[in-house]
């Protein structure tokens, strides 16, 4: 990584949205979203949002990254910055707009949510 790419990924990009929790979980209960959760497989195992894909920022190839989901994708982590780091790097590749969980997993979790873990 270097300092130019660290620099890109502090400043804010308009495109890239903020959702709390309680909206993604209206959208998932009318099946509106895909959650994409950018943690290690590990962090993953031990609790994740019931149906999320894993696609881990630390071995992050935007070039598998699939462009359309077929449904608005959003990014997932443990509090926000790596779904942030995410989404600034999918809006530089490309993408037209990101959507991440503000807060991440811990905000899911506060607002009384349930995790899930792997089998």
């Amino acid at each position: 990584m270097t300092i130019a790419s660290i620099h890109a990924d502090a400043i804010p990009d308009p495109r890239l949205i903020e959702i709390d929790a309680r909206t993604l979980e209206c959208w998932l209960m009318d099946g509106a979203a895909v959650v994409v959760d950018v943690r290690e497989a590990g962090e993953f195992a031990a609790e994740h949002i019931e149906g999320s894909a894993l696609f881990p920022l630390s071995g992050y190839d935007l070039s598998e990254f699939p462009a359309n989901w077929g449904l608005p994708v959003v990014l997932v982590c443990a509090i926000g910055v790596r779904s942030a780091k995410a989404g600034n790097a999918l809006l530089r590749h490309g993408h037209k707009q990101t959507i991440h969980l503000k807060g991440g997993l811990e905000a899911w979790k506060q607002a009384g949510f349930e995790t899930a873990r792997a089998a």
